[in-house]
């Protein structure tokens, strides 16, 4: 292939001094071609020198996006590479930045490549307030669309215009990868009508605080999109991290820091949460509206919730909880850690809930808030350090079920609709719970020249009729009948009509109908 030699090593040569060179050439005939890795350059205004002198366009600190802009425009209909240099680009007045093409890479160097919008942003397209847009349109959307290493600015302190740092509208595979959201004036990131296949990947949404203009880091409207978030981060927000108006979202290994509500999924979208923390946070950590969506291995530690009923709150039908750890501090008053406001057939399993033991009845492990709530189970969990372990706040229509958890360390096992104790309630079903026996057996000998015995049930709960059979083991003697009467919190009694004349045993089993 020849040598590549020049006597000025170390200097820097311009394309002509490039060209007129004969020593890069091979066999003095051809043009050794020069590789980009991109089709076009934007440097920031303040990047090194040398980096502008090799850029295609150079920004001046003013209005960037215009810079930025007519690279993307001038990338074929195929689509191309735009690189962005290290150093602040700034978006300007109604200036946001526009992909409208498909199969476009924006790629900038990470956290040393900023966009950031200016003090009074405005961001208007005509009907939105947004730092930078994906955009189809209905009969022609866009494809296979990448941002990478770019850190977002949305300038929240500065900016009063409700601004949305990135929207999607008509397009589908797009990545982002390395990307921050930081400070969005109102939302991090809007998925709208016809979003399909969007992926993001090891980014950071955070610096969204704002009391005035609340919106979600993430939020899909009531159309179709669907989206997969994995190694991402939420930090400080006084709303939510994700808002599911529609479609579906999947989130495998998040970070939640002090973000009021983590995972909203509201009616009719679906959502999984897997693999995550949540730390902190004042408000509802997962609210499941909407059907058929699955929290697993999720933990959630150091809320802060003082008013609002449960840490998560379930809505809808056929959710799964499972794997979770929730830990409350001892001085948060959360009604519940779980609240089965309504729905049906919702589960929750395999868990750890360790509650807050307050003296009073708004400290409790498990709720279920209306009659609607029907048939929905708590199985196979740990529950544990709570003033209730379980507490109705309505009579529900249709028996709940609790099965095989493990229960210690509580006040009262479980509360009525009046907040008061009780050892029973006709729609709560519980059986097998460690910790609070709803079953047991023995035996009892009604001896001669008496006709009755007190026995002592073991149970966690007073019985009632149906609860206990009895059945003789030996013969009843001169006696023609017996029964069961008299159940207190601690016995039941079984009688014959007459002394037997004999001793006459029996058998007993307890169990909780």
């Amino acid at each position: 292939m020849g040598k590549l030699t020049h006597t000025d090593v170390g200097a820097e040569l311009t394309k002509t001094e490039w060209e007129a060179e004969a020593t890069h050439k091979i066999g003095g005939v051809a043009d050794l071609n020069i590789v980009r890795t991109a089709t076009y350059v934007v440097a920031a205004y303040n990047a090194p020198a040398h980096v502008k002198a090799q850029a295609d366009y150079v920004c001046d600190g003013t209005a960037d996006g215009t810079e930025i802009n007519a690279a993307i425009s001038a990338l074929s209909t195929t689509g191309g590479r735009v690189v962005l240099t290290e150093g602040l680009f700034t978006l300007s007045g109604n200036g946001y930045l526009n992909i409208n093409k498909s199969n476009v890479i924006l790629h900038g160097q990470g956290a040393a490549t900023i966009i950031k919008a200016e003090n009074g942003y405005v961001g208007s397209d005509g009907s939105d307030r947004i730092m930078a847009r994906i955009y189809g349109t209905v009969g022609t959307p866009i494809s296979n669309v990448r941002v990478e290493g770019i850190y977002f600015d949305g300038n929240r302190a500065n900016v009063t215009e409700p601004v949305q740092i990135v929207r999607l509208n008509y397009a589908g595979k797009v990545y982002f990868d390395n990307v921050s959201f930081h400070a969005p004036p109102y939302m991090g990131m809007v998925l709208e009508t016809g979003v399909y296949d969007v992926f993001v990947a090891r980014s950071r949404f955070s610096g969204n605080k704002n009391t005035g203009n609340n919106g979600a880091y993430v939020y899909t409207a009531t159309s179709t999109p669907q989206a997969w978030f994995s190694d991402v981060s939420f930090d400080t927000h006084d709303d939510q991290a994700f808002y599911i108006g529609g479609g579906t979202v999947i989130v495998n290994r998040a970070y939640f820091k002090n973000v009021n509500i983590a995972f909203d999924v509201r009616s009719g979208a679906l959502g999984q949460l897997t693999n995550s923390l949540i730390d902190g946070g004042a408000n509802f950590s997962i609210i499941l509206q909407g059907d058929r969506s699955t929290v697993r291995s999720v933990k959630i530690i150091n809320t802060t919730n003082t008013t609002i009923n449960g840490i998560i709150q379930v809505l809808g039908n056929e959710n799964i909880l499972d794997d979770l750890t929730i830990v409350a501090a001892d001085d948060v008053t959360a009604r519940t850690l779980v609240d089965f406001v309504s729905g049906s057939r919702n589960t929750l399993t395999n868990s750890r809930l360790y509650g807050s033991k307050l003296s009073s009845n708004a400290a409790n492990l498990v709720g279920f808030g209306y009659s609607s709530a029907v048939g929905n189970t708590v199985e196979n969990n740990i529950l544990s350090h709570s003033f209730a372990a379980f507490h109705f706040f309505a009579g529900t229509a249709g028996a709940n079920y609790a099965r095989n958890n493990t229960v210690s360390d509580f006040n009262y096992y479980l509360l009525d609709p009046t907040n008061s104790p009780v050892s029973s309630l006709p729609y709560f079903k519980d059986s097998g719970n460690p910790g609070h026996v709803t079953e047991n057996s023995g035996t009892a000998t009604i001896t001669d020249n008496t006709t009755s015995i007190a026995v002592n049930h073991g149970l966690a709960y007073t019985p009632v009729a149906g609860d206990i059979v009895v059945t003789p083991s030996t013969s009843l003697g001169v006696a023609s009948k017996f029964w069961v009467d008299t159940y207190t919190s601690t016995q039941f009694t079984i009688h014959v009509n007459i002394d037997p004349d004999a001793s006459v045993g029996f058998v007993w089993l307890a169990r909780k109908n």
